[in-house]
């Protein structure tokens, strides 16, 4: 036997690890959250939600007025 097979298999392992632990903390995320009456905007930072595109209307009109033109 090479070790190669055994490397091969440690990569494959790794990768379904990080596959399940991300899904699984999505999942358990976004149980707490819709449990809880969906109010992920509340807890989620503005720099999250800018990025994501998730702010209200107002919100990004007040952003664009505060802005100095030049």
């Amino acid at each position: 036997m090479s070790v190669y097979k055994f490397e091969r298999a440690a990569r494959f392992n790794q990768a379904k690890a990080v596959f399940f632990t991300l899904a699984f903390h999505v999942f358990l995320i976004g149980g707490i959250f819709y449990a809880g009456e969906g109010k992920l905007k509340e807890y989620m930072p503005e720099k999250v939600k800018t990025f994501l595109g998730m702010q209200d209307e107002k919100q990004v009109e007040d952003a664009q007025v505060a802005v100095e033109k030049p």
